[in-house]
């Protein structure tokens, strides 16, 4: 009888199980059609001016971040799913103090990191040496990073610049 009873639940066990997985389409990258598009513009205005005063050569990304290639690099992008590993410095844009850097730092494409650098790895090649500069709705927005002892330590809506060095993928 338990045999029985097994041969009927197992088929409907199944089923329940695999119509509950889902695989991620690694070519889809952030969803950003929630964003502020009013701080988006001001924040590429923002960026702008920067870049344009300091006479930084850049490219645009039709998500607002801005670029500025330092080495190309050399074969495939990583995809959003992609484990990267990376070297890093990150600022406030027009600040010299780093609040953030890494070496040989790992991190999935499709989470734990801001939606500016999941943009910006996705145009880079291994070996590539970037700049980029990310408007805050595509950073940290209107919250900042705030420490537990509540020192700022990205106010709101900051503007930021990283040096992204891709080592591997």
């Amino acid at each position: 009888m338990n045999k029985v009873i097994f041969c009927l639940i197992a088929p409907f066990l199944m089923i329940t199980f695999f119509s509950c997985t889902e695989e991620r389409d690694c070519s889809e990258g952030p969803d950003i059609s929630e964003i502020d598009q009013q701080q988006l513009n001001q924040d590429v205005d923002a960026i702008d001016d920067y870049l344009q005063e300091n006479d930084i050569d850049y490219s645009i990304d039709p998500s607002g971040l801005r670029y500025s290639i330092v080495e190309p690099g050399t074969g495939n992008t990583p995809t959003y799913c992609s484990s990267v590993l990376v070297d890093y410095e990150g600022r406030i844009l027009g600040e010299d103090q780093t609040f953030d850097s890494g070496t040989d730092a790992q991190f999935r494409m499709s989470g734990g990191i801001i939606t500016g650098w999941k943009f910006g790895l996705k145009l880079m090649n291994k070996g590539a040496d970037y700049r980029l500069f990310i408007p805050s709705v595509l950073a940290y927005g209107e919250e900042g990073v705030v420490r537990s002892d509540s020192s700022v330590v990205i106010p709101p809506n900051a503007n930021l610049e990283f040096r992204i060095r891709l080592n591997q993928y």
